[in-house]
């Protein structure tokens, strides 16, 4: 029987191969969390740039209507926040009589916001009162 000889570093090799893949993974676990993160965030600011949008849309609808009672309506028109167009339709004795229908689409970086407004028009006073105000899909 022969002896065995030793040979030094083949202990540290298999160390270092393992420590290796051990960054190797946490490295590019974080690299996937961060850019999640980014992702998210990215997201979350458009849709809340097209929600500002549609808003606004909404309310210049409503400054119209109160500016122009008797005739104003409309099957579509665009207005322009910060460069984002935000399309505004107007539909008069929807869904009652004596009710407007606001719809404002607005879209921001691939991320759409449709927001419904309701108002109860009284053609006596002119007086404008909210009946609904929410976002649709």
């Amino acid at each position: 029987m022969k002896p065995m000889k030793h040979h030094r570093g083949q202990a540290f090799l298999a160390l270092i191969l393992v420590a290796g893949i051990t960054l190797v993974l946490a490295a590019g676990t974080i690299v996937v969390i961060v850019g999640s993160f980014a992702n998210t965030s990215y997201g979350n600011q458009a849709v809340a740039t097209a929600q500002a949008a549609a808003t606004a849309g909404a309310e210049d609808a409503l400054l119209r209507l109160e500016r122009n009672p008797a005739s104003f309506s409309s099957p579509g028109y665009t207005v322009t926040t910060n460069a984002i167009p935000t399309t505004v339709s107007v539909a008069r004795d929807t869904p009652l009589i004596g009710e407007v229908t606001i719809i404002a689409t607005a879209a921001s970086q691939n991320r759409t916001r449709k927001l419904k407004v309701v108002v109860s028009e009284n053609t006596l006073t002119n007086e404008i009162t909210r009946v609904f105000w929410g976002d649709i899909p």
